[in-house]
Protein backbone atom coordinates (compact mmCIF):
# COMPACT_ATOMS: atom_id res chain seq x y z
CA UNK A 1 0.00 0.00 0.00
CA UNK A 2 1.34 3.45 -0.95
CA UNK A 3 1.52 6.72 1.45
CA UNK A 4 -1.25 8.03 -0.56
CA UNK A 5 -3.63 4.57 -0.64
CA UNK A 6 -3.20 4.70 3.49
CA UNK A 7 -4.17 8.17 3.44
CA UNK A 8 -6.90 8.02 1.11
CA UNK A 9 -8.26 4.32 2.28
CA UNK A 10 -7.64 4.96 6.22
CA UNK A 11 -10.22 6.78 8.71
CA UNK A 12 -8.82 6.27 12.11
CA UNK A 13 -5.85 6.82 13.50
CA UNK A 14 -4.36 5.34 16.96
CA UNK A 15 -1.85 7.95 18.16
CA UNK A 16 0.03 5.91 20.81
CA UNK A 17 1.99 8.44 23.17
CA UNK A 18 -0.84 11.13 22.57
CA UNK A 19 0.20 13.77 25.10
CA UNK A 20 -2.60 16.20 26.84
CA UNK A 21 0.27 18.64 26.62
CA UNK A 22 -0.65 20.90 23.83
CA UNK A 23 2.96 22.24 22.94
CA UNK A 24 4.07 18.55 21.94
CA UNK A 25 4.42 17.48 18.47
CA UNK A 26 1.89 14.60 19.44
CA UNK A 27 -0.92 17.03 20.50
CA UNK A 28 -0.28 19.00 16.88
CA UNK A 29 0.05 16.00 14.71
CA UNK A 30 -3.37 14.27 15.97
CA UNK A 31 -5.31 17.70 16.23
CA UNK A 32 -4.59 18.41 12.14
CA UNK A 33 -5.04 15.38 11.47
CA UNK A 34 -8.81 15.54 13.37
CA UNK A 35 -8.98 18.59 11.46
CA UNK A 36 -8.23 17.12 8.25
CA UNK A 37 -11.51 14.55 9.13
CA UNK A 38 -9.58 11.61 10.36
CA UNK A 39 -11.10 10.14 13.65
CA UNK A 40 -8.43 9.95 16.49
CA UNK A 41 -7.69 7.20 19.00
CA UNK A 42 -5.76 8.17 22.23
CA UNK A 43 -3.73 5.67 23.21
CA UNK A 44 -1.39 6.86 26.48
CA UNK A 45 -2.08 4.60 29.80
CA UNK A 46 -0.99 8.15 31.66
CA UNK A 47 -4.49 9.45 30.88
CA UNK A 48 -8.39 8.93 30.43
CA UNK A 49 -9.34 10.97 28.02
CA UNK A 50 -7.75 13.81 25.17
CA UNK A 51 -10.37 16.32 23.83
CA UNK A 52 -12.97 14.80 25.21
CA UNK A 53 -11.94 11.44 23.38
CA UNK A 54 -11.29 8.10 25.75
CA UNK A 55 -7.88 6.89 25.94
CA UNK A 56 -6.71 3.47 25.60
CA UNK A 57 -3.26 2.57 27.62
CA UNK A 58 -2.43 0.28 24.89
CA UNK A 59 -3.59 -0.50 20.91
CA UNK A 60 -4.84 -3.85 22.04
CA UNK A 61 -7.30 -2.83 24.41
CA UNK A 62 -8.51 -0.17 21.98
CA UNK A 63 -12.54 -1.92 21.67
CA UNK A 64 -12.67 -4.37 18.50
CA UNK A 65 -15.66 -2.23 17.24
CA UNK A 66 -13.04 0.22 16.51
CA UNK A 67 -11.40 -0.41 12.94
CA UNK A 68 -8.19 1.18 13.84
CA UNK A 69 -6.09 2.03 10.26
CA UNK A 70 -3.21 3.82 11.13
CA UNK A 71 -1.19 3.14 14.09
CA UNK A 72 0.97 6.49 14.75
CA UNK A 73 3.69 6.06 17.38
CA UNK A 74 5.22 9.48 19.56
CA UNK A 75 7.27 6.90 21.58
CA UNK A 76 11.11 6.18 22.56
CA UNK A 77 12.16 3.42 20.48
CA UNK A 78 12.84 1.50 23.62
CA UNK A 79 9.16 0.94 23.33
CA UNK A 80 8.06 0.93 19.73
CA UNK A 81 8.62 -2.98 19.17
CA UNK A 82 6.50 -3.87 21.86
CA UNK A 83 3.91 -1.09 20.90
CA UNK A 84 4.13 -3.22 16.93
CA UNK A 85 3.98 -6.57 18.73
CA UNK A 86 0.55 -5.33 20.39
CA UNK A 87 -0.91 -3.22 16.99
CA UNK A 88 -0.28 -6.59 14.95
CA UNK A 89 -2.51 -8.66 17.65
CA UNK A 90 -5.73 -6.88 15.99
CA UNK A 91 -7.88 -8.00 13.60
CA UNK A 92 -8.63 -6.83 11.49
CA UNK A 93 -4.57 -5.68 11.05
CA UNK A 94 -4.17 -1.72 10.60
CA UNK A 95 -3.33 -0.74 7.36
CA UNK A 96 -0.17 1.41 8.55
CA UNK A 97 2.21 1.35 11.39
CA UNK A 98 3.74 5.14 11.39
CA UNK A 99 7.26 6.02 13.15
CA UNK A 100 7.78 9.80 13.79
CA UNK A 101 10.68 11.78 13.16
CA UNK A 102 13.92 10.25 14.12
CA UNK A 103 11.98 6.38 14.94
CA UNK A 104 13.15 3.80 13.59
CA UNK A 105 12.60 0.05 14.11
CA UNK A 106 14.22 -2.96 11.54
CA UNK A 107 13.04 -5.69 13.74
CA UNK A 108 8.92 -3.90 13.93
CA UNK A 109 9.11 -3.07 9.99
CA UNK A 110 10.02 -7.40 9.15
CA UNK A 111 7.13 -7.93 11.75
CA UNK A 112 4.76 -5.78 9.77
CA UNK A 113 5.74 -5.85 6.48
CA UNK A 114 5.71 -10.00 6.90
CA UNK A 115 1.98 -9.79 8.27
CA UNK A 116 0.97 -7.35 5.53
CA UNK A 117 0.83 -4.18 7.18
CA UNK A 118 2.64 -0.80 5.65
CA UNK A 119 5.48 0.38 7.28
CA UNK A 120 6.61 4.15 7.32
CA UNK A 121 9.88 5.31 9.75
CA UNK A 122 11.46 8.88 10.35
CA UNK A 123 8.21 10.76 9.22
CA UNK A 124 5.71 12.93 10.40
CA UNK A 125 2.04 11.66 9.55
CA UNK A 126 0.91 15.86 9.32
CA UNK A 127 3.47 16.79 7.37
CA UNK A 128 3.34 13.62 4.71
CA UNK A 129 -0.52 14.41 4.73
CA UNK A 130 0.02 17.67 3.76
CA UNK A 131 2.80 17.26 1.17
CA UNK A 132 0.16 14.71 -0.20
CA UNK A 133 -2.44 17.41 0.19
CA UNK A 134 -1.24 20.13 -0.87
CA UNK A 135 0.23 18.26 -4.43
CA UNK A 136 -3.20 17.38 -5.28
CA UNK A 137 -2.57 13.98 -5.24
CA UNK A 138 -5.94 11.80 -5.07
CA UNK A 139 -6.20 10.73 -1.52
Amino acid sequence: MTISEVFRDSKVIAVVGLSPDPSRSSYSVAERMQRAGYTIVPVNPLINEWNGLAAYPSVSSIPSDIQVDIVDIFRREEFILDIIKDSLTRIPLPKCVWLQQDLYCPEGRQLAEAAGVTFVEDSCLAVKFGYYHTLGKTL
